[in-house]
C-alpha cells in the first residue's frame, strides 16, 4: 500500500487492494509484460482516476480489479475477498467507452434489463426502479426513446443508470467519455461528480484526459508504460463541491502542470 493511500484508509480495510501484481500475456513474438510490481490500495467511497500513456496497462488493471483476468503474479482483493466472489454478489458496476445499449430496447428497457437477468429486483418494482435511475441521471421524459434517438452523452447517461441498476458498491469506468465532444464531456463530468456525491460509492475511473482526472478525483494514480507500473499516487486537495469554473483557476492550472510533468518523465 502506498503511504498516501494507507494514511487515507485510516487503518481500515480498503475497497480494493492490489499487492505485488504482475501481468504477462502470451503473444506470437513471445511473452509481453503488461503490468509489473503493482502495489495499490484504493480507499472506500473515494473517486480514484488512473491516468497514463497508451500501453501503460490502465484498462488491464481495471480488468484485474473486476476479475475478468487474473494476475500472473500477486493478489487482488476487493473488500477482503477475491474479485470473483465480490462480483458474485453483483457489487461491481461497469461503464465503458461505448454505451453498448441494445438498439431494439428503449432507454427504460435497457436500464431494467440487468435487473431482469440477475433477478435482483422484484418484477413489479423493476420499471419503477428504472424510472428512478433515469431521473437520477436527468433523463426523465426520455424513457421511451431508443438509443438511435439519443445523443452520445444521453446514451452514456443511460449506460450509467444501467450500471447502477443493481446497486453496486464499486463503479468501474473505462474511458466512458472519450468519444464525446469537449462540451458534452465537461457536462458529463459535472453529472458524474453529482452522482458520486449523492450515491457515496467507490469509483475507479480510467482516462487519458489529465484535466478530467484532476477535476473528478480525490486521488490520481499515474502509471508509466513498458511495462505498466505505478509511477505516482497524487492526492487532489482541491475543495469540493467543484464547478467547471475551477478549471480556470490558478490552483487547478498549477496542479495540472505538475501532473503533466509527472507523465512527461516517461
Amino acid at each position: 500500500m502506498s503511504a498516501a493511500l494507507a494514511q487515507e484508509s485510516g487503518g481500515h480495510l480498503p475497497a480494493i487492494s492490489i499487492a505485488g501484481v504482475s501481468m504477462v500475456f502470451d503473444s506470437p513474438s513471445g511473452p509481453v509484460t503488461a503490468l509489473k510490481g503493482i502495489d495499490l490500495a484504493i480507499p472506500k467511497n473515494r473517486f480514484v482516476s488512473i491516468v497514463g500513456r497508451s500501453g501503460c496497462g490502465k484498462s488491464t488493471l481495471l480488468r484485474l480489479i473486476c476479475g475478468l483476468v487474473r494476475p500472473t503474479v500477486g493478489q487482488v482483493t476487493v473488500d477482503g475477498m477475491t474479485p470473483d466472489l465480490y462480483q458474485r454478489d453483483r457489487r461491481f458496476g461497469f461503464v465503458f467507452q461505448e454505451a453498448t445499449l441494445l438498439p431494439w430496447r428503449t432507454a427504460l428497457e435497457n436500464v431494467a434489463l440487468p435487473m431482469k437477468i440477475q433477478k435482483v429486483v422484484q418484477p413489479a418494482r423493476r420499471e419503477e426502479r428504472a424510472r428512478e435511475l433515469l431521473k437520477l441521471v436527468r433523463l426523465q421524459g426520455f424513457e421511451g426513446h431508443y438509443p438511435s434517438q439519443l445523443s452520445g452523452g444521453m446514451r452514456q447517461r443511460v449506460s450509467i443508470a444501467r450500471a447502477l441498476s443493481y446497486d453496486p458498491e464499486i463503479l468501474l469506468m473505462d474511458e466512458p467519455f472519450g468519444a464525446l465532444d469537449e462540451f458534452t464531456r465537461q457536462e458529463m463530468n459535472e453529472e458524474l461528480v453529482r452522482l458520486w456525491q449523492e450515491q457515496n460509492r467507490t469509483i475507479v475511473f480510467v482516462t487519458h484526459n489529465l484535466a478530467e482526472a484532476l477535476y473528478l478525483s480525490d486521488i490520481v494514480v499515474v502509471m508509466a508504460p513498458h511495462p505498466g507500473r505505478v509511477r505516482a499516487v497524487i492526492e487532489v486537495d482541491l475543495p469540493r463541491p467543484r464547478r467547471a469554473a475551477i478549471r480556470q483557476g490558478g490552483d487547478f492550472i498549477a496542479r495540472l502542470a505538475r501532473l503533466e510533468e509527472v507523465i512527461s518523465h516517461d
